[in-house]
Formats: structure tokens, C-alpha cells, sequence
């Protein structure tokens, strides 16, 4: 009896804490905070990940120094899918998941995207090189640019 009683109490403070998370989750959504991008378009987001990789910091701290190198591995997420084409001035990027990734692969991620405002905060790391560049990207008429808020070598 004890244990049936144990067993309620515990599921009920499990529901009541998914409940919860579900409800925070929409509060965020309804105020135009995201962590997908799901409010952008597939072109949007294509022109996002190219303006951050041919920023000038990118050249100089995380942008893979490959002989011959005419594609950049982009690891696969939630807000970069495989289904995107992104061309950039030395060549094109390859979108790959984590088991098909090789050693000089970046790892691009985006916190908090604010839709109603288009604007995100991004962090790309390069694994290769121990380097991480910050910044966040907005919208402004109707190109996305990006601002450098930090970058360097990890030791």
C-alpha cells in the first residue's frame, strides 16, 4: 500500500514538472524567443550562416587553413539542416551530421533567437584549431549582418 502511494506521489510530481516545462517553453515562443529559428525562413537562414562564415574574424581565427580545400564541414542541428545550400566565396559548405564529421569540422550554435526583433547570439567553434568566434547576427532592411562580440585560440 505504502509503495503503490509512493509511486502516486512521485508520478504526480513528475506530470506537474513536465506541465511546467511546457508552459515556460510556450511563454517563450509567444514572446518571439526561440532556440530553433523555426520563425525563419530556409533562405534566412542560409544568408545567416553565410554572412557569419565570410565575416573578416573568421579568415583570421577559425576558417580552416585546407590545401586544396574547396568545402567547410558545418555540423548539423536543430537551426542547420542538411537540406540547405550555402556557397561561399572559396567554395560551398557541406552540412554533416556528427558521425560523418571530420576533424576541421565547425560546430555553429545560436542561443535565444528573437524573432519579433530578428536578431540572434551565435557561437562558432572550430575543434581543429581550439577557436571560438561570438557574436550575434540582426537584420536590418533586408540583409543580415553580424557584430563580433568575442574570439580567440582555447588552450
Amino acid at each position: 500500500m505504502r509503495n503503490k502511494i509512493l509511486i502516486g506521489l512521485i508520478f504526480t510530481i513528475l506530470l506537474s514538472g513536465c506541465k511546467k516545462k511546457v508552459e515556460k517553453s510556450n511563454i517563450s515562443s509567444s514572446e518571439g524567443v526561440q532556440e530553433t529559428g523555426s520563425c525563419l525562413e530556409k533562405q534566412d537562414k542560409e544568408q545567416i550562416v553565410k554572412a557569419i562564415l565570410g565575416v573578416d574574424d573568421m579568415n583570421e581565427y577559425v576558417k580552416p587553413t585546407l590545401e586544396n580545400a574547396e568545402n567547410i564541414e558545418l555540423l548539423k542541428n536543430e537551426f542547420i539542416t542538411k537540406d540547405m545550400s550555402i556557397k561561399i566565396e572559396d567554395g560551398s559548405v557541406q552540412i554533416v551530421d556528427l558521425l560523418n564529421a571530420g576533424e576541421k569540422v565547425f560546430k555553429l550554435d545560436f542561443q535565444n533567437i528573437d524573432c519579433a526583433e530578428k536578431k540572434m547570439p551565435f557561437t562558432i567553434w572550430y575543434e581543429f584549431e581550439h577557436a571560438d568566434l561570438t557574436g550575434y547576427v540582426f537584420k536590418k532592411n533586408i540583409k543580415w549582418h553580424v557584430k563580433i562580440t568575442g574570439h580567440g585560440i582555447v588552450d
